[in-house]
């Protein structure tokens, strides 16, 4: 059981670390960019369904697993790196005819889905994250480690949910005052692949180190 106090600390600390910018933000935001509200929405809610999976891995206890084998970590990074090239390549070499076109309204985001929740799967370092913040806040006096970890993971889940969720809504926002250029959606469509790409570059960095 966790007490009121370290719960509130926990969510203290946890908002501080979601309202930085970071590259999921930086994700969210392009997607918000290209696909509009809907669109970012979407991929909060991938990662969110990938966030999942982290949490249930480091309640087990299996996340040490992937922080103590260098080889099997390396692996998993540049998985990660390489799903964020591709997709930040098709962005650059896909074309649109019509600024209407860009998102057509029928269009199923099923895979902005899959994407986002890949690209958090995919990313050994939100592993590493869990078993670096959240055991700081587990006192095995209180009952279950496992019980413990999991319910702050989920705390931190729908914190991240309402963060995230704000600044999908704000990407769509900037995007549905643009749209109509079709300009300024080639543009977008380039900076978009570009951060994609930059993505990659950072996790194929993070790996070699």
């Amino acid at each position: 059981m966790i007490e009121a106090g370290p719960l509130i600390a926990f969510v203290g600390a946890a908002v501080l670390l979601l309202v930085v910018p970071g590259p999921v933000t930086v994700y969210i935001l392009a997607r918000g960019m290209e696909q509009g509200r809907r669109g970012a929405m979407v991929a909060v809610l991938g990662i969110q369904a990938g966030e999942v999976l982290h949490i249930f891995v480091g309640a087990i206890g299996v996340g040490a697993l992937i922080a103590s084998p260098p080889f099997a970590f390396t692996v998993v990074t540049y998985a990660g790196a390489a799903y964020m090239l591709g997709i930040g390549v098709q962005a650059l070499i896909t074309r649109e005819n019509h600024a209407h076109d860009v998102v057509p309204s029928n269009r199923s985001l099923w895979p902005t889905f899959v994407h986002s929740m890949m690209i958090n799967v995919l990313t050994p370092h939100t592993t590493l994250f869990y078993l670096a913040f959240l055991p700081a806040f587990v006192d095995p006096a209180r009952g279950s480690a496992s019980m413990q970890f999991l319910t702050l993971g989920l705390v931190f889940m729908l914190l991240r949910l309402i963060i995230e969720g704000g600044f999908a809504v704000l990407a769509g926002s900037i995007r549905s005052g643009l749209s109509e250029s079709v300009r300024n959606m080639a543009a977008f469509r380039w900076a978009t692949g570009g951060i994609y790409i930059l993505i990659g570059v950072v996790l194929v960095g993070n790996g070699v180190t």
